[in-house]
């Protein structure tokens, strides 16, 4: 027998008549339940329950699919959307603050990363001072080489340059989508060779006088420029903080001549 209570989760409507409400309605009939239906919580915690499980369901999407675009275009291989499901439906979110490593020094991590926003960059320590190896923007596939291939400690960190937020794929799950889908074997295989090819470029780009490097970072980066605090790309040309202030006002002045 139908006792007429929801349980949890569950919202009863006329199948004839689809649910198709603007956020302000559905913001004003919460407001309303909640506040009419006090003698009776099940009918409260439920519609709760449900536009909880709406809102969070919308986000998500709308979050997965541009994080989809982002790895669409990352290397010169484009994998099925079901492939490209599979992979997304792996992931979990992590959100760092500034400075904020995700994979410290000295740390064996085997997970597979996916950066979704913000900036990152490795950094290692060549017994003086640290320095920036590469910077990561959003799209990029992020991991400890060393943990991955070796299952030895990261020799490099890996930190948040500001607030961002990375996608999680344990090794066992990435292994097993490797193994069970060629398509994703293929992709894999192909970005990886794009991450070595940028790392080649990079050889290019950071080369010569500190003047021709530092030309040479704000013509190819621009994303970085702007977003990443001074110190983080002296480290990455190879000149003091100071020496890069001083860098950025001549060129800033050969601009505008």
């Amino acid at each position: 027998m139908d006792s007429g209570v929801l349980r949890a989760g569950e919202v009863r409507r006329n199948s004839k008549q689809p649910l198709n409400l603007s956020h302000s309605m559905r913001g004003r009939l919460f407001y309303r339940c909640s506040r009419n239906l006090r003698p009776m919580p099940q009918y409260r915690y439920a519609i709760s329950n449900f536009y909880f499980i709406f809102a969070y369901n919308t986000v998500k999407r709308a979050a997965m699919k541009s994080l989809e675009e982002l790895l669409y275009v990352e290397c010169d291989y484009r994998p099925s959307k079901e492939t490209m499901d599979r992979y997304v439906g792996l992931m979990t979110e992590a959100r760092l603050r500034n400075h904020e490593p995700l994979i410290p020094y000295g740390k064996l991590d085997t997970n597979i990363y996916v950066l979704k926003s913000g900036i990152m960059r490795y950094l290692y320590f060549d017994g003086l001072t640290e320095r920036t190896f590469a910077f990561a923007v959003p799209g990029t596939m992020l991991m400890s080489w060393s943990s991955l291939y070796m299952r030895q400690p990261s020799f490099m960190q890996l930190e948040s340059c500001g607030d961002v937020v990375v996608m999680k794929v344990t090794k066992s799950d990435f292994d097993a989508l490797t193994e069970q889908s060629h398509d994703f074997a293929k992709w894999m295989m192909r970005l990886f060779i794009g991450q070595h090819h940028a790392l080649e470029q990079k050889l290019g780009e950071v080369n010569g006088t500190a003047k021709e490097r530092f030309e040479s970072f704000f013509r190819n980066r621009p994303e970085i420029v702007g977003n990443v605090e001074s110190k983080a790309i002296a480290s990455y040309i190879g000149v003091t903080p100071s020496y890069l202030c001083r860098l950025r006002s001549r060129f800033r002045k050969k601009t505008e001549e």
